[in-house]
């Protein structure tokens, strides 16, 4: 555990877009993660944490408001939820959702939902 939070010298949103893009070299970066070590990391998480790389920066995680919506994506409340969560305004969180949907129609769950919306993100704005 020690280890773990002496490694956190990089926000925890270039971390997991780290992990998410499968970049090794930015992982490796962290003291006590090695180039196996950040590619065990990386077979461990890509695809579970997508909602961290989507976060705001100097933002919390959490918000006291829940956001409701009556659209007829099964999994849309849940994701319009994940993404308030994560500082995104519910009108901008509405218009990703809708965009991702409308590019992929394929995105079967609410995981799949928002790996696509981080994938268009950092594709637009990757990390250094």
């Amino acid at each position: 555990m020690k280890k773990a939070l002496k490694s956190l010298i990089l926000p925890v949103k270039d971390i997991a877009a780290a992990i998410e893009n499968k970049n090794p070299a930015v992982l490796s970066r962290l003291p006590g993660v090695g180039a196996r070590l950040a590619e065990k990391i990386i077979a461990e998480l890509n695809g579970k944490t997508a909602k961290f790389a989507l976060s705001r920066e100097d933002q919390p995680l959490a918000n006291s408001k829940p956001v409701k919506s009556g659209a007829a994506v099964p999994f849309f409340d849940e994701a319009l939820e994940v993404l308030t969560q994560l500082q995104y305004k519910p009108n901008e969180a509405r218009e990703m959702i809708d965009n991702a949907v409308k590019n992929n129609a394929k995105i079967s769950g609410v995981e799949a939902l928002i790996s696509h919306i981080f994938k268009n993100e950092h594709s637009a704005n990757p990390v250094k």
